[in-house]
């Protein structure tokens, strides 16, 4: 049944026949555990996009990311960038600049343990909230709110249609692809060559899932927790593009892990000589011995 479903039941053809062959094959080749450790998944991209959620509020949601590789300047060549995903108007920015100067004076400061508002002010500043119409009596006030607010909806209004684009366009090349907690599903380590947890020296025929594992928990909408070895050195939780589900009876042990060093390289121990063999090293006699390592078989020696 290696050879797949089809040419498993044109072989079979020839020399029997029974009600629903196809079916039966096509049935005993998907729960082969060989095919299922071996066989690339060849479906497109498992796991559907979701985009975070827009923010309600202005300078509630916030990225930071370093720009590195500047001139040096007083010392520094880092800087350190702050963005609001509620950002617009790059050409007028200097109309909004009360916003980030509120955000930055109401903002909690570790060196001060407290905000630069309540520093100068003793009291806490108060909160950002949206606002409603008729809630202050000062005419300025009350119409700069509002075009606070305008903005933020339009804002909002832009970002999901922005990720509604990008979902919609990105959907197209994927599948959706769900589990279940205590379902046991395959696990692909890395998504191209898995050289670190190579077993053997032919790099083609190693498997490309290891498992079965148990699924523990469901982590957002496209992650799920896995229940791994206690030896294992890697994170718990996985996208669904590196699980596939498991097919076959429960299995009775649980699957291990290839051992890796700190380095995430493949850790082997010599387990057995196999052969030795006289040989010269420049002038000097030297025995040469075949080795059988711990995570390979005899045919694996070197």
């Amino acid at each position: 049944g290696y050879s797949g479903s089809t040419a498993t039941t044109n072989m079979i053809s020839e020399i029997c026949y029974w009600k629903k062959i196809r079916q039966d094959v096509k049935t005993f080749v998907a729960l082969c555990a060989v095919c299922q450790i071996s066989k690339p998944n060849l479906v497109a991209y498992p796991g559907l996009l979701h985009p975070l959620p827009v923010p309600d509020l202005i300078w509630t949601e916030i990225s930071m990311d370093f720009i590195e590789g500047l001139p040096l300047s007083n010392g520094k060549s880092v800087n350190l960038v702050v963005v609001d995903r509620l950002r617009e108007k790059p050409k007028e920015w200097s109309k909004w600049l009360s916003l980030p100067e509120y955000w930055y004076n109401t903002n909690f400061h570790t060196f001060i343990q407290t905000t630069l508002y309540g520093a100068v002010h003793g009291q806490p500043p108060p909160s950002p909230i949206a606002y409603i119409e008729g809630q202050s009596l000062v005419d300025k006030v009350a119409r700069s709110l509002n075009a606070r607010e305008a903005m933020v909806q339009l804002l909002k209004f832009h970002l999901q249609r922005a990720q509604q684009k990008m979902k919609v366009h990105a959907d197209k090349s994927r599948t959706d692809r769900i589990f279940k907690v205590g379902q046991y599903v395959y696990l692909k380590l890395q998504p191209h060559r898995q050289v670190t947890m190579r077993q053997g020296k032919y790099n083609k025929l190693t498997p490309k899932y290891y498992g079965p594992f148990q699924i523990l928990d469901k982590a957002g909408h496209v992650a799920y927790k896995l229940l791994l070895p206690s030896t294992s050195q890697i994170h718990l939780v996985f996208h669904v593009s590196r699980l596939k589900l498991y097919k076959g009876p429960l299995p009775n042990a649980a699957a291990t892990l290839p051992v890796c060093d700190a380095q995430g390289e493949l850790l082997q121990l010599p387990m057995n000589v196999l052969d030795r063999l006289l040989g010269k090293v420049g002038n000097s006699a030297a025995v040469y011995v075949l080795i059988q390592w711990s995570n390979g078989s005899e045919a694996d020696a070197t």
